[in-house]
Formats: C-alpha cells, structure tokens, sequence
C-alpha cells in the first residue's frame, strides 16, 4: 500500500484545493491517498512575480541525484515563473526559522534543522517533504537513491502542476506570479521501488525516466553473468568451451542437455560432474560481481530463449519425483547461491558484498512451473519439500509469459498461470515479476489490450510480497508506438509508483497534456477501441490477449470499425489547426501524437482493404510512411525494421 502520510504541522485554514499556479487536485501524483497532505498558509513562495528563496546543497560536489535534482528545480521554476532561484552552498550556514530555503539534501541547514528522518525510509526511492520554520526540505534516503529528487518533482507537481507523460510531452503551468508557502510533512516512495523500465526511449533518457519517477531502466540493476543479463546459461557454461573433444581439462559434456540447447542441471546424473560444474558456474558469477560493483541482481539461472530443456534419464527420473523440471534448477541454484555467499565471507569477498546483493533464478519457457500445489487442508501453496525451496537472498523471477493479458490473471481463463505463480511463491523469499504488455510475434504497430487487466495484475504481485517488477513493452521502438503504447508507458509508471491510484484520472491526465484539444477525440477513439477489444476477446478472437497470437488477419479488423476510429483522428486533427499559427511547436508535438496513433489505422487499409481504398492507395502508403518517419517507428517485432514493409509499398 502507498506510504503517503499527511501530519499537520500547525492548527491553520485548510483548503480543499490549490491556488493560482497549483495542482487543482490536491492529492500528489500518486492519488490515492484521501487524506489531507498540505496545509495552505498565508505565506509566499512567490509573490507579485518576485521570491527571496534559495536553493541550498552541500558544499563540493554532489551525488548524482542531488545535482539534478538542484538543477530540475532551476529550470523548471524558471520556466513555470521566469525566477532563477539562486543556489548557495551550506558553507557556514545553519538552520533559522527566518531564513527562506529549499534545502535539499542532507546538508548542515538540514543537519541543524532539528528534523528528523522516518524510520520508514527503506529504499532508494522514498523521500520526505518537511517544511520548518519558512524552509522547505528534500531529502529521500541515507544513501544516494533518487529519493532526493523524487521529492522535488512531487513538490512541483504539488505547486506548479508538473508531469512528464512522454519524452517530449510534460505539463507546467505558466506565467506564475504566486506560489502559496505550504506546510508539509509527506512521506512517500513507490510501491514497486525496484521498478524497471522497458520503453525504449526511457532506456535512452535517464532524465524522461527519472521525471516519469522510474528508477530503473533494463539492464541498470542486473549484473551480466557470460555476458548477459538474461538468458546466460549456455553464457555462464558455454559449449564451445566446455564440450569440445580436444580441450581434456574444460571436457564436461555431461553438463549439457544432449541438443547443446540447455544445461542439463543434474549433470546426467553424476555427481562428480554435477559439483564441479557447480564451482564452475559460481566461478563465473563471482567474476561478474567483481566486475560490476553497481548492480544488485545477478541471475544464476535464466535458460535460454527457447521451449526446451535437458530430457536425460536423470533430468527424466528427477521430473518424475517432483513433477516439473524447474525443481532440478532450484537445487543446483541453492549450492552456486551458497559458494557466492562463502566467497563474501572471504578477504576477497568482505570488498565486494553489498547488503542488497540478490541472486536470481527465472521461471520460464520449459522451467516456468514450480514444485508445489495447492494443500486444500491448510488452505496454501505449499512445496513439494524443503530442498525445492529458493534460500534467502535468491529472487524467483516468475514470468508467466503465456497467459491471457486482457484479463487479470486472477481472471478463471488464466487459472493455470495464477496457480503457478502462487507455486513460485511457495517455493521462494522473494518474487520479481516480469509479464507482458505487447504483441511480440510481428505486431508491434497493433494495439494490445492490457488496459483492463494491468493495475489488478500490479496489485496481485504486490500483495504477493513483490516489489521488484518489469512490463515488458517495445524496447526496440526507442521513441514511437503506436497502438496507444505512449499511454501505456505513462500508465506503468504511474500504477508501479501507485498500485491503488485513479487509473480512469491518469488516462484523463495523460489524454488532457498529450493531446490539448483534439483529447476529446482521441479519447473517443481510445474508448471505442477498448469497447471493439472486448468483443474481439469475446468471440471474434478470443486468444487475442496472448502476446504470441496471430492477430495480423482481416476479419480481427473490420473496415467499418477502422473507418469510424480513421474519422476520430481527422476530427483531432482539424482540432488542432490553429497551432498552425499561434504556436508551431505545439503544432509538431500534436501532429506527431495523433499521427502516431493513426499508423496503425493506414497498416490496416493498406495490407487488408487494398482493394477497397482503391485510387487512395498511394495516399495511404505515403500518410502512414509519413507517420512511421515521423514518429521514428523502427520496428514491427524485435529485430525487424518497418523500412523493410516499407520499401515492399512502392514495388
């Protein structure tokens, strides 16, 4: 549940909203808390157009995230306002009431404020906002996360309105004269802290990403064992290293399954075998530690990207005891895990631990299914024995990647994956999720219905103790998606900051900033495709909520539907016509964001009703090449280019 807490500092007029210049919500950016968080005083941050405060840091240079955080405050108060605050350092200085500060940080006016920080700041992403005396504090926790800033950004949108919806896309009020003074004492942090960010362009803008409140792009917190930060177990023990004839001292074919496509976790049953290639395996990990003192998660076990795993007598036997073939891989996970924790005890070792080291091991493809089951009389997920049970400081990564993503996966048609999950649960300290929010197989332009099912799906893996995930959307389209995934990106973030916020006022939110005045249509146009969604699910295709279905067929897409949802986007754009002349730049955003979610639209008529559009066809093609280029769509599934569609169009 969000930590949002509200004290009031003194007994003073409250109001139900913000004055001029403010959020007129009044909830924070999170939204679910109904508790009252500020308290209006009639004090000024800025007054008549002019301020006496200053931002304050620490002398010398700062953290990251204290410098950006200063300098996010700068700029976006200079924009909001036209004010440079000046920036002093805390040389010689100490708290006063009188003096006027945003403080940021934990420097020596903070020190010598008489403030004091929660016991319930845990992680990285947890701030405080306390205001005393005429300063106002930022500060998150002891260490160097983006808590600090995380702060500032909840102070600006608490007072000026701001949000980042997209990389070019974020809301500020402007030409502010008057920022009431506030009394704070808010403490907050996301709920999934360890949140992973899949979207491209967050993956190449850590300032979007930050703004968005994502500490985590893919990749920032994993370690790469072999190489990579997943799939790495024929990276971590390679054949071509270990299975060749004439290497006599690296010879261990038995450690692979008899295809080379997995490891064969039982060695072929030889135990001899089985505990060498266990220190080999550890080997490797402990190389990537040292290598990578900044990342906490290293996978021990991620197979390979395929269905298969090692079918030998001995993998065949141990199945045949615990039922799945995921129960083999716990096992031998358990011994690597437990070499890497003896290493950290070493003089070695002492030097590179870190208290939030974690190991981890996915559940996936042919190892998604764990050892446990559902015991009717205890009324819990229980597993098969002890020895199948992840030990302490070894994440089970569940990734049920073929569920039905429309429906929550609570929801009877994905009872099989619900269970499994639970299983995980079972067999496991601590879960990280990573589930789907795309269409993978070729689909990447097609809308994907996720919307109704994401923040249930967000809550369940909450409540299942997880507060590591990733969504994984299109990483390989680093700036435009169509098929509402701009929305979709917005949404993530916001529901893994906020498992319980208004997801109906985050959609109006986004719709209101993305699109100005053609929202109202393309609102339409979002709503009846959700509608049109439904009866696909329905009965027109009902596997369409699988990220592997074959969804690129003509009667999933009748013209009529296409041709009413093509009069949406035309009515926006006409919307937004006068940007033409009284702001050109706001035009080029606009236009690229309706068009953006028009490609999909000219997709359909070009590969489907060809026929039918007739002497329109070149308009067509060069309108949705256009908004492909436009929007720097790059590609239809991971690896393949939308060019190459393209130059097929003007055969």
């Amino acid at each position: 549940m969000k930590k949002l807490l509200a004290i009031l500092l003194s007994v003073v007029v409250i109001f139900g909203c913000v004055a001029c210049g403010g959020n007129q919500n009044n909830q924070g950016q999170g939204g679910s808390s109904n508790k009252v968080d500020q308290v209006l005083t009639d004090r000024y941050v800025l007054n008549g157009g002019l301020t006496d405060y200053k931002i304050v840091v620490n002398a010398g240079e700062l953290p990251e995230y204290e410098a950006f955080a200063r300098d996010e405050l700068v700029l976006l108060f200079k924009e909001a306002t036209g004010v440079t605050l000046q920036v002093v350092d805390d040389t010689a200085r100490t708290f006063s009431e009188n003096d006027k500060f945003f403080s940021i940080g934990y420097n020596n006016v903070f020190k010598t404020s008489g403030i004091t920080v929660s016991e319930e700041i845990q992680n990285t992403s947890e701030f405080q906002i306390v205001t005393k005396g005429n300063s106002i504090f930022f500060f998150g926790d002891k260490g160097l996360g983006t808590g600090v800033l995380f702060a500032v950004y909840e102070y600006l949108f608490r007072t000026l309105n701001f949000e980042q919806f997209s990389y070019d896309c974020y809301s500020l009020d402007k030409g502010v004269t008057e920022i009431p003074f506030y009394e704070f004492d808010v403490l907050d942090g996301a709920d999934f802290y360890n949140y992973t960010a899949f979207t491209g362009y967050m993956n190449r803008r850590k300032d979007i990403l930050l703004r968005m409140k994502a500490s985590l792009s893919y990749g920032d917190d994993q370690g790469s064992p072999g190489g990579s930060t997943g799939h790495n177990s024929l990276l971590i023990l390679p054949p071509s290293k270990h299975d060749v004839e004439y290497d006599v001292e690296n010879y261990h074919p038995k450690w692979f399954a008899d295809d080379r496509k997995q490891l064969c976790y039982t060695a072929h049953g030889d135990e001899k075998e089985l505990d060498l290639m266990i220190k080999q395996h550890a080997k490797v990990m402990i190389e990537a530690i040292k290598a990578e003192p900044d990342k906490f998660l290293f996978f021990i076990h991620s197979g390979m990207d395929n269905h298969l795993c090692c079918g030998c007598e001995a993998c065949s036997a141990h199945k045949k005891k615990y039922g799945v073939t995921s129960a083999a891989v716990i096992q031998y996970v358990n011994r690597v895990h437990d070499i890497i924790m003896e290493w950290f005890k070493t003089d070695e070792g002492k030097a590179h631990y870190r208290s939030d080291y974690r190991s981890a091991m996915s559940f996936y493809e042919a190892y998604q299914e764990a050892p446990a089951y559902y015991d009717a009389e205890r009324g819990e997920y229980v597993p098969i024995d002890e020895t199948v049970v992840l030990k302490e400081g070894i994440i089970a990564s569940s990734a049920p990647a073929y569920a039905n993503w429309q429906v929550p996966l609570t929801d009877p048609v994905n009872s099989f994956y619900y269970n499994n999950i639970m299983c995980i649960k079972a067999c496991s300290h601590e879960t990280r999720y990573w589930i789907y929010a795309t269409n993978f197989v070729g689909y990447y332009l097609y809308p994907f219905d996720n919307f109704s099912s994401m923040q249930q799906n967000y809550q369940l893996m909450h409540a299942n103790g997880a507060r590591s995930m990733l969504d994984e959307t299109q990483n390989g389209n680093y700036e435009g998606m169509t098929g509402w995934h701009m929305l979709k990106s917005y949404l993530q973030n916001q529901l893994a900051w906020d498992i319980y916020a208004d997801m109906n006022a985050l959609i109006d939110r986004f719709f209101k900033a993305y699109f100005l005045d053609a929202a109202e249509d393309m609102m339409a146009y979002f709503n009846s495709y959700l509608n049109f969604s439904k009866l696909q699910m329905s009965g027109l295709c009902p596997g369409i909520g699988a990220f592997t279905y074959a969804i690129g067929v003509a009667k999933y897409w009748p013209k009529p539907v296409i041709d009413t949802w093509q009069g949406y986007v035309e009515n926006a754009l006409k919307k937004i016509e006068k940007y033409k002349t009284l702001d050109p730049a706001t035009y080029e955003m606009l236009y690229k964001h309706i068009t953006m979610e028009r490609v999909f639209l000219d997709l359909v008529y070009l590969r489907f009703y060809e026929t039918q559009i007739g002497m329109e066809f070149e308009t067509v093609r060069d309108r949705f090449v256009e908004g492909v280029r436009l929007n720097k769509i790059e590609q239809t599934r991971s690896g393949t280019y939308i060019e190459d569609y393209i130059a097929t169009l003007y055969e």
